[in-house]
């Protein structure tokens, strides 16, 4: 990782993608990863601080929301294992926000109709 971890965030849209982070990243002394996705959106962090500055975002390819909010974006990572279940889901490094994260974040979770 180029940053300081505490500015980071790991991002998955799926469960399986944040399970297998959260095991691999215990040993590697990453962020854990964070997801909407099933009982992961019970643990989803409200404030971030400090500020983050660079967000690894797992998913096959980058929402709207996502390229809209960084000024850049490029793959570090891919599962190239065809028998993989995973299969083409990329990890990119999204850097420099053209606004603040955690306004992003506020309007994300204001728009979530979970019960959590």
């Amino acid at each position: 990782m180029e940053e300081d971890p505490a500015s980071v965030v790991i991002y998955c849209e799926n469960y399986g993608q944040a399970a297998a982070l959260l095991l691999q990243n215990r040993s590697a002394g990453l962020p854990e990863p964070i997801s909407f996705s099933d009982a992961f959106n019970a643990w989803v962090p409200r404030h971030f601080d400090p500020p983050v500055e660079v967000l690894y975002y797992v998913n096959d390819e980058v929402g709207d929301d996502v390229a809209a909010l960084f000024q850049s974006i490029r793959p570090v990572g891919r599962i190239e294992d065809p028998h993989a279940r995973e299969f083409g889901t990329t990890i990119y490094r999204c850097s420099r926000p053209r606004r603040p994260f955690q306004t992003f974040w506020d309007e994300v979770l204001a728009s979530d109709p979970s019960p959590y």
